[in-house]
């Protein structure tokens, strides 16, 4: 059986996400908001091979968003490099969360420089630019604008959402132990869209 590629599963993944809300939210397909809270660089071990020394991220806009980052491979990465996203939901006012479904791939690689896909505006200004193995390298991102327009009709209620975005590999693939290479863990804040508002400038 072929192997879904990571923009194949993040399609589906956000297929499944309207799947789950249409029956009982179609009234609330209109423009979401989402405001990133809070976003960190996980914990990894003191031999990790990648060194985040700048991960920021900015609001100029109305979904749209700028990142600049620095990241250091201190050592060629010759593994299957593999992906995995949790993301959990909060109902605003009630204290209750759900988890929702994790999407993971088993093969970075075959995906990372596709076009058209969500992270292809971002990859494409990496420098410099990124190749599979992952070279020993310093790799800059500066102002790279995204937009995240697409997901803004997602029909959900306002919620927080939890994200965590984990890197991983097996440097002895017999044995199985995961290496963790990078983890990103953010908030986002979605409110129903309110017409005329403008989104005010936010940096973390």
């Amino acid at each position: 059986m072929e192997t879904y590629s990571l923009a194949k599963k993040l399609h589906l993944f956000v297929v499944i996400i309207f799947m789950q809300f249409w029956c009982c939210n179609a009234w609330n397909l209109r423009p979401k908001d989402m405001k990133l809270d809070n976003l960190k660089i996980c914990e990894v071990h003191d031999d990790n091979p990648v060194v985040v020394d700048v991960f920021d991220i900015t609001q100029p806009g109305r979904q749209k968003y700028t990142l600049n980052s620095t990241i250091r491979v201190l050592s060629d990465i010759t593994n299957n490099i593999y992906f995995q996203m949790n993301i959990s939901r909060c109902t605003v006012g009630r204290n209750k969360c759900d988890d929702l479904e994790t999407l993971a791939t088993p093969n970075v690689c075959k995906s990372i420089n596709m076009p058209n896909t969500l992270w292809s505006p971002v990859i494409k200004s990496v420098k410099p630019p990124l190749s599979c193995p992952l070279k020993m390298n310093t790799y800059h991102v500066d102002d790279s604008v995204f937009d995240l327009s697409l997901l803004s009709r997602i029909p959900v209620d306002p919620c927080k959402m939890s994200i965590n975005l984990s890197f991983y590999d097996y440097p002895h693939e017999s044995e199985r132990k995961k290496r963790h290479l990078l983890c990103i863990s953010l908030d986002l804040r979605i409110t129903q869209a309110r017409s005329g508002e403008r989104v005010r400038p936010t940096k973390n």
